[in-house]
């Protein structure tokens, strides 16, 4: 018997995989995966980290506590996290190393592919509206990428 194979978002939960044979024409549930609950979108809020194996799955970033603390211990994470002080421009606050972290949405970023990270670095420190900084491209260390304003991811 002839099958063909369709994955597909079934509802915010999960994703289902259905088999179509060929003879009867009709699509039958074969399988069903739950979402990684880190994937929905701005799920911690602004400067808040998902990490699918703790509970809860959220927490704000160093040096960052959330906005509202009841909505927060009540698992909406929505309202994100804020500065534990207000950012200093002048003094260079300076950046916090992650590593395995997600990416921020692009909607409020900047790239340069002929950048190094130094020069990447340098750049964002020019402009208090810098948040954070990467290189472009993470295989070869090479390019910046910039993100100004809340990061979200």
């Amino acid at each position: 018997m002839n099958q063909t194979t369709y994955i597909r978002k079934h509802g915010q939960e999960t994703a289902a995989q259905f088999r179509r044979t060929t003879l009867e024409h009709t699509w039958v549930l074969y399988a069903t995966v739950p979402k990684d609950y880190c994937d929905t979108y701005n799920l911690c809020g602004a400067y808040g980290n998902c990490i699918t194996s703790q509970s809860p799955v959220c927490e704000c970033l160093e040096k960052f506590t959330p906005k509202s603390p009841e909505s927060w211990n009540s698992m909406d994470w929505s309202q994100g996290c804020v500065r534990n002080k207000p950012l200093d421009c002048q003094k260079e606050d300076g950046f916090v190393i992650y590593v395995g972290l997600k990416l921020p949405d692009a909607t409020n970023s900047w790239v340069n592919k002929t950048m190094n990270l130094k020069e990447c670095r340098s750049e964002c420190l020019q402009n208090c509206s810098c948040m954070a900084y990467t290189a472009a491209d993470i295989k070869e260390g090479s390019g910046c990428a910039i993100w100004f304003g809340d990061l979200i991811d």
